[in-house]
Formats: C-alpha cells, structure tokens, sequence
C-alpha cells in the first residue's frame, strides 16, 4: 500500500513542516551559500544527484516570494509551476475521490456496479470484499484514535505544573475522551465513543510519562550547558573553590524556568499528537463520523454524502483558485506593471497546505525541494496561514479525505488504486556526498 502522508495544519515550526521526500536532501540558506560560495558550490559540482539545494532567504518584511537562487541551474521547477502541479493534481485527485465514493455507495447499496470500476481499485474485488475491508479497516483504526484523542484533553496550568514535577501524567490523562472540545469532527459526539480500556489507559500514561522524562532531561542538559558556559567565561575551572557554589547558584535562578519551559514543550508535544490523531482519522474518513465501534452498512451510507459534500465543494473552491492564478499569469504575460506574479502566487497557495500532493510532486523530483522550502520559509516569515488550508475546515468536514491521493478508498479499506488512477509513490532518494 502506498505510504499515506495526512494533509495537514500548519504549525509554524520547522520540525513539523518537513517534506518527507526531501529528507534526504541537504538543504542550504541562501544566507549560508553567499558566506561561503567557493565550498558550496564545489560540493554541489560533486554531488550530481541534487543533494544539496540553496533555499531563498526572506526578511521580516518580504512581501514577495523569489526563487532559490540555484533554481535555473538545476531545473526544479519555478514557484509557479510547482504550485500550479500541486493544484491541477488536487483537482484530479478529488475527481478520482468523488468516483470511488459513487462505487462505495453503489456497493452498499446493492446497486449494480462495473467490475472495472472495481478493478480500479483491486483486481477481481466484489462489493462484498469491499464492505469487509471498510469494516476491518475502521474497527482496527478505531483505538487508534481513541489512543491519539486522549492526548488532547485540555490541559489546566495546575496539572501540568503536578506533571512536570513528579513526572506523573495522571492528571492529564483523558480516559473518558471528553475534555477535547466535545466534537472530533464530522458531528460525532466523544460521548458516542468507548471509554479507553485499562490497557489503553497504561498505554497512554507510559507514553505520556516518557514525554515528561524528556523535558525533564532536555532541560537539565540545557541548564548544565548554559551554566558551564558562564562561568567559563568567567574563567573559573571545575576544581576551583568557588565553581560548586557558584554552578548552585545559577542552577537555582534557571530552576526558576523550568515550569514555564515544561508547559511550552507539553503544548508542542498535544500539537503534534493533534497531528498523530488526524493522521489517524484519515486512514479511515469514516472515523470522524460514526461512533459505533462495529458500523453497519447503513452507518457507512449515511456518510458518504456527507464525504461526497464536502469533496465537490472543496473541488469547485480549488478550480476556482486555479482559474484566478491563471487570469493573473496571462495578464504577467501582456503587462509589465503590476504585480500580477504575485497575485497568482497568492492564489496558488491555497494548495501549499496540501502535504500529500506536494510530497507526491517531490518524490518524483527531488529538484524541487528548495522551491518547496522556500515558499514554507516566505510562509513562516509573512504569517500568510490564512491563504492556506488550516484547522477551520478540517476538524469539521471532510476536505482532508477529499483531496488527498491516493484515492479515498484506499483510506477505507488498504486497497491501492492504481497508479494511473491515484498516482503512486516512490521513495528513491540517496545521499552521495554525506
């Protein structure tokens, strides 16, 4: 089955806005080649395989995206082009989607459906075969998500700060899954679903508990370095009579922080499991809108137009960011004035915050990974989230599972469209200089 990369909301952190096909790629400031150009540009000669790329810089006050300024001489795509690829591949994508959900709802329905139509997805495969894997898929999934949605209780300064200091998650934990706004999406009630199990609970709490070990140590690391760093310049030694007292001293004042440093790693640690949890919720759309733990066939219908909906909205919002991109280029293309690039590119993003399209494009070719890089840099410095795909429309609808590739019953049941149908992915990536 083909790797699944959810669409995801954006955080403005570098950890988590990675592409994960470009991993392998060494990827260099534009600050850090101009210093020095003389090495990068001997390294680059020698690594032939476009393992190094120079990612455009932007200022506090850039109101414009540039291009990597390598760009022309590896032939990775423009800005632009890249965007323009992500957009026309999401509305194919979509298209491919809203077919797949026609079978599925044919099928539980009784209707009469084309074998092709069902060979897209799997050769030989019966309506039958397909209402199975749906279900096996959604129970397996199922305390996953419960596991994912415990981490995202809302969490009071009075537990953390219990937490981070005896290092006990107990306080934080979510059994009964109803501190996470009510909702998970879609208008299921967390009331709607089981209560953890024991096992799910210690499973939680042990992992949990290892988060809280983590802050611990990597703040005590950094509290030692700091330390050591002062009162070397200082010039004081180990040995020296004063160090201990001093080193003591200094440990007391940061101690001082650690609580206000716990809570931010605490909050990062629910943002990435806010991530773990929607990821999980796209392995199976039907997750976010049933919350019987054994669905029937009529639980499964009476979604799919809830995912068909969703999906044909998304469909008409993403020509129409295409067609406004295209009306600025051919105006670029007859008037000098104006900043027609722009405007294109400003529609064009619409499409950046769609993770799976933008690492199917780059696995195909790794060249365009500074491109990619870039915009996620321009991004981070212009606070532009709301021209992207964010959290509105996600944990409420569908869009997600609407535009995603592979198709949406890959997500259902672990069925591969095939690769002309949905398009594959292929990781062939490699280091040749380090």
């Amino acid at each position: 089955m083909n790797k699944i990369i959810l669409i995801f909301v954006l955080f403005f952190t570098q950890n988590i806005f990675a592409f994960e096909s470009c991993k392998n790629v060494r990827l260099v400031s534009e600050t850090e080649y101009a210093a020095d150009k003389i090495k990068w540009d001997s390294l680059i000669k020698k690594c032939k395989d476009d393992n190094i790329q120079v990612v455009a810089d932007f200022s506090l006050f850039s109101t414009n995206v540039k291009e990597s300024p390598l760009q022309n001489l590896t032939g990775a795509l423009s800005t632009i082009d890249l965007l323009n690829e992500v957009g026309n591949r999401t509305v194919k994508h979509i298209e491919n989607n809203v077919k797949s959900l026609d079978v599925a709802e044919k099928c539980l329905s009784s209707k009469t459906v084309n074998q092709s139509d069902l060979d897209l997805m799997e050769k030989g495969l019966t309506c039958p075969q397909l209402f199975e894997g749906m279900k096996l898929r959604f129970k397996e999934k199922m305390p996953e998500l419960r596991h994912e949605l415990s981490f995202l209780g809302q969490m009071n300064i009075g537990d953390m700060d219990y937490a981070l200091t005896k290092l006990d998650s107990s306080k934080l934990l979510d059994p009964s899954l109803n501190r996470s706004g009510g909702l998970i999406g879609g208008g299921v009630l967390h009331a709607d679903l089981a209560k953890q199990s024991k096992e799910e609970i210690e499973k939680t709490k042990k992992e949990f508990d290892q988060v809280l070990l983590g802050i611990k140590k990597s703040f005590e690391e950094a509290k030692k370095s700091k330390i050591t760093e002062i009162l070397s310049k200082m010039g004081l030694k180990p040995a020296d009579k004063s160090y201990k007292s001093l080193y003591e001293m200094h440990a007391r004042d940061e101690d001082k922080n650690y609580l206000s440093y716990g809570r931010s790693k605490l909050q990062e640690f629910q943002k990435k499991k806010e991530m773990s949890y929607m990821n999980v919720a796209g392995s199976s759309p039907f997750l976010l809108y049933i919350g019987s733990e054994n669905p029937s066939n009529d639980d499964f219908l009476k979604t799919i137009p809830k995912l068909r909906k969703s999906a044909l909205e998304e469909l008409g919002r993403s020509k129409e960011a295409l067609a406004s991109a295209s009306v600025s280029l051919e105006k670029m293309k007859k008037f000098t004035r104006g900043n027609n690039k722009q405007k294109a590119i400003d529609d064009l993003m619409y499409f950046f915050g769609n993770t799976p399209v933008i690492e199917e494009v780059l696995s195909e070719n790794n060249k365009n990974c500074a491109t990619a890089m870039g915009l996620k840099n321009f991004i981070q410095k212009e606070s532009q989230a709301n021209q992207l795909m964010i959290m509105g429309g996600l944990f409420g609808g569908a869009y997600l599972f609407a535009t995603r590739a592979p198709a949406i019953l890959t997500l259902m049941t672990g069925m591969s469209w095939s690769p002309t149908a949905a398009g594959a992915i292929f990781w062939d990536i490699f280091w040749c200089c380090f």
